[in-house]
């Protein structure tokens, strides 16, 4: 794990307490210990990591999915660090099942997915 991330790790961690003055303190701990420079990119690390936990895609074959898989669709968004709202779409070339998509994390529980790895599977 890289310096610039372990902070970012570090200052996500200690943000949850909204405590304006954990800033102040991180920065002068990591002047104190000559990492100043690493703060632009542990500043970039923390933003990617916000957008992606913002923006939540659902992808659904038919309507009627989204209510029949409701409680695994709720699953899929805690396991993918899902905190704000979601965009559900309608894609029929999944055939079934769901996906949930935040960011680089996704849950894929579609029926095309499994039928393509049944025929891997089969033809290796």
């Amino acid at each position: 794990m890289s310096l610039a991330r372990t902070y970012a790790t570090v200052f996500r961690e200690l943000s949850k307490s909204n405590a304006p003055e954990v800033v102040e303190q991180m920065i002068t701990y990591m002047k104190q210990k000559g990492h100043l420079s690493v703060l632009p990119e542990m500043l970039r690390i923390v933003e990617r990591e916000q957008q992606e936990r913002a923006e939540v895609h659902i992808s659904v074959a038919r309507e009627s999915d989204t209510e029949k898989h409701k409680k695994d669709i709720e699953e899929a968004l805690q396991a993918v660090g899902s905190n704000g709202s979601s965009r559900t779409s309608i894609d029929p070339n999944i055939v079934g099942g769901f996906s949930v998509r935040s960011g680089s994390r996704m849950v894929d529980a579609t029926i095309r997915t499994s039928l393509v790895n049944i025929y891997q599977n089969a033809i290796s």
